[in-house]
């Protein structure tokens, strides 16, 4: 049985999220952080967002994935 390689339960680094028209992203919520009984080793304190050179309404953020855990940004 062939698993997709996002499937895995480890951390993911520089993932790319598409994004439509807002270029500021903040995170409000991290279940990884320790107030939470997570690891807390990573957290996206600086959102990148690169611009598409196709289409100037979309973005791509790059953000940082905690292994087993849920992310919300604003």
């Amino acid at each position: 049985v062939s698993q997709s390689r996002y499937t895995t339960p480890v951390s993911r680094n520089d993932f790319p999220i598409h994004v439509y028209g807002k270029k500021v992203w903040t995170q409000i919520f991290n279940s990884d952080a320790p107030e939470f009984w997570g690891v807390g080793d990573l957290s996206n304190d600086k959102i990148t967002v690169k611009s598409n050179p196709v289409n100037k309404d979309w973005g791509v953020l790059s953000i940082h994935l905690p292994a087993l855990s849920a992310l919300v940004f604003k």
